[in-house]
């Protein structure tokens, strides 16, 4: 029953397992929740993500908590478009971890390569801006095989401005260059 709930919800909020903020429930500790989620068989978990996902449509509930259930909800397409608002916010306030996350999240349930293609060029630059040059530098070579499957020359001069930008930010001026050089002849 809802009172049954409350009463126990309650008991484990003084007991400092769960966080409350207004109507929602949080835990408190990142090791709780693990050991909580490893409990629940993977179907319960995503189904529950999805409830908690309507409920919070249905509420206008926060931006990035909506896409992190509907992410882990059965129909995780469904986050795609939340993920990348959460990104585009978290980058606007220099949230750069948390905006590489929705990212990469969103590239895990986009299907087209001219969307995956334009996610890839935010998280690019986040990667850039977390000094993750490794990662900056394999999303950089996605973004030209994409480009060339895709055989857009609009998104193959991106791809390589992309790249002249990563060469100049390691001080190889003359790579950029002949990078930028390169793409401005095709």
């Amino acid at each position: 029953s809802p009172r049954e709930a409350d009463r126990i919800l309650s008991g484990l909020v003084l007991e400092g397992l769960l966080a409350r903020e207004g109507i929602l429930y949080s835990f408190a500790h990142a090791a709780a929740r693990s050991v909580v989620y490893a409990a629940i068989p993977d179907v319960n978990r995503r189904r529950r993500h999805g409830k908690v996902a309507e409920r919070l449509l249905l509420a206008g509930g926060r931006l990035e908590e909506t896409a992190h259930h509907l992410f882990h909800s059965p129909e995780p397409r469904r986050a795609r478009e939340y993920l990348l608002r959460a990104g585009d916010r978290a980058r606007r306030i220099g949230a750069l971890r948390e905006a590489a996350l929705h990212y990469s999240r969103a590239l895990e349930v986009t299907e087209s390569d001219g969307d995956r293609f334009e996610v890839l060029i935010h998280r690019q630059e986040v990667f850039g801006h977390l000094g993750r040059k490794d990662a900056q530098r394999e999303d950089i070579e996605s973004l030209q095989h994409l480009a060339a499957a895709l055989g857009d020359p609009r998104r193959e001069r991106e791809a390589a401005m992309r790249e002249a930008s990563y060469l100049e930010s390691l001080g190889r001026k003359r790579e950029a260059l002949d990078r930028l050089n390169h793409a401005l002849e095709k």
